[in-house]
């Protein structure tokens, strides 16, 4: 008998109505690092017309992470409970599981836990994938590949999964750590399973990677605990990089009056991801940190990232070393994974570039001042916005006096998918709603046109349009 059956007795059943219901009630969302609500999700895999494939993503990508891994090890059952549930109320008969190869030990947990539960009676069939040992296995159109039995790398694709995932058929892809929280609720009701949470606006719990890198700690943290409760006022008082490879740096200080709340750190331009939080020690260099993160970026995704490399020659000897072999390699599908990767490597526009950076780099001397794209923690963003050159990021687009507006740009809706980076590309005409969502503001100028015309090549939706005027 599995052990969650013999603590909590038989998974419940729920049809597909109450189970949209509850995650809606309680805001599931995605813990891969997206957010995506669950609810939607599922809803829309569901109409899709033919039988949805369900997938239980432990890839972890994120090298940072693992809170996934320690879940599939520690509490298999608890994974394996969400898809098992839905499947039931879809009348789906079989779950693909993706585990990382790199870290047998999963993939070992989860086949263990399998054959409890068949022996147990159940019914259900697991395949399982291996995900290849890269940083883009665990993007989702890497895992459909991996599936279709093509190379593990993401391809661009003009509908979502769970419009049109594996084969061609609706897809509902979430990560462990998302089913365990979709098991848990239908166990435990959304009245119960808000409880545990300390933010009615934000019920339930989040796993967070402490450290990551090295001794990394998961630890599993009610939804609204402040982060003094997480962190020492010590790893406080430094930068902090939050939500990892994919994250923003945390200027020092900057948590002390947050809480663990995606929405919350968003305001403040900084990411909980996939809830990766990676510490500073006393003597650590952010700028090093920083080099060593594009390094491996660049040496883990084989096709050029325009988008971001070419604005790195500032942050240090490792990053031009990244932009190098970057224009060095050739085109593949894994770019725009790399582009959404090494863009967020900051904290919001206002803080600039780190104090240290300036003494990385020594006086600004006769260097043209880059356009950021990698920003660090500033105490004192003032001093460093004059030295470096940098332009802080606002809301409202400002405009030259005498400047002539020649071009628009246009979102296509359908084929957006809130990825954000044109926001990142183009600040001064483009910002985010809550849910991430391009808002364009105002027409392009002339001084503009090129990286307008980059933010549209970039798109890896192709969703963005320049039209000239």
């Amino acid at each position: 008998m599995p052990p969650t059956v013999a603590r909590f007795g038989p998974l419940p059943k729920a049809d597909l109505e109450a189970i949209v219901a509850a995650a809606d009630t309680v805001a599931v969302r995605g813990r891969g690092g997206a957010g995506f609500p669950f609810a939607v999700k599922l809803e829309t895999a569901a109409r899709g017309g033919r039988r949805t494939v369900l997938v239980v993503n432990a890839a972890e990508g994120e090298p940072a992470s693992w809170k996934d891994s320690s879940l599939a090890q520690v509490a298999p059952h608890k994974v394996l409970d969400g898809p098992a549930v839905v499947a039931a109320a879809l009348r789906v008969r079989e779950v693909h599981v993706v585990t990382p190869v790199e870290r047998p030990e999963v993939g070992a947990s989860l086949r263990a836990a399998v054959a409890e539960r068949r022996s147990a009676g159940e019914r259900l069939r697991w395949t399982f994938h291996e995900a290849q040992p890269r940083f883009v296995a665990g993007q989702a159109r890497a895992v459909l590949e991996l599936m279709a039995g093509r190379e593990n790398l993401p391809v661009t694709a003009w509908q979502p999964e769970a419009v049109s995932g594996h084969r061609g058929r609706p897809t509902l892809l979430s990560n462990a750590e998302t089913w365990a929280h979709v098991g848990a609720l239908v166990r435990l009701g959304p009245d119960a399973y808000a409880a545990y949470g300390r933010d009615a606006h934000n019920p339930g719990t989040t796993l967070l990677t402490l450290g990551g890198d090295g001794d990394a700690v998961v630890r599993e943290v009610a939804a609204g605990t402040p982060w003094t409760e997480v962190l020492t006022a010590d790893q406080l008082s430094r930068p902090v990089l939050t939500g990892g490879y994919h994250g923003t740096w945390a200027p020092s200080g900057a948590l002390a009056t947050l809480t663990v709340n995606r929405t919350q750190m968003a305001t403040q331009g900084l990411a909980l991801g996939a809830g990766v939080v990676i510490t500073s020690a006393p003597t650590a260099c952010p700028v090093e940190r920083t080099q060593r993160i594009v390094d491996y970026l660049a040496g883990r995704v084989g096709a050029p990232v325009r988008a971001v490399p070419q604005r790195l020659a500032g942050a240090g000897d490792g990053a031009a070393r990244g932009r190098r072999r970057h224009r060095a390699a050739r085109p593949g599908p894994s770019a725009a994974g790399c582009r959404r990767a090494s863009r967020r490597l900051r904290p919001p526009g206002r803080h600039g570039a780190s104090g240290p950076v300036a003494a990385h780099r020594g006086a600004a001397g006769g260097r043209r001042p880059p356009r950021w794209v990698v920003r660090l923690p500033c105490a004192d963003p003032s001093a460093v916005l004059g030295r470096c050159g940098m332009t802080a990021q606002t809301s409202t687009p400002v405009q030259r006096r005498g400047e002539e507006p020649t071009a628009t740009l246009r979102v296509d809706w359908p084929l957006c998918e809130a990825r954000g980076l044109c926001a990142e590309l183009l600040p001064e005409r483009v910002g985010l709603d809550e849910w991430g969502y391009p808002v364009v503001t105002g027409r392009v100028p002339e001084r503009l046109l090129g990286l307008a015309r980059e933010a549209v090549a970039a798109c890896p939706r192709q969703a963005l349009r320049l039209i000239q005027t």
